[in-house]
């Protein structure tokens, strides 16, 4: 389980790695999850920001909203 927000720069360059990860272990029972709590201006992240976040980052595991 990663927390990501849009503004945060090192949140960005793990991604990647996080991807290879989920790539080399997925199928050994690696369960990879981002939840994106904030959106590029801090206001809490929506469903479409997650989707966002896996497009910008070309991702293949489940990114979901946190607003809470």
């Amino acid at each position: 389980l990663n927390t990501a927000a849009f503004w945060c720069g090192a949140c960005i360059e793990e991604q990647p790695e996080i991807q290879a990860l989920h790539d080399d272990y997925s199928d050994r029972g690696l369960l990879t999850v981002v939840t994106v709590f904030e959106d590029a201006s801090s206001n809490p992240a929506t469903p479409e920001d997650a989707a966002r976040w896996v497009d910008n980052h070309d991702l293949t595991f489940p990114v979901v909203a946190d607003s809470n």
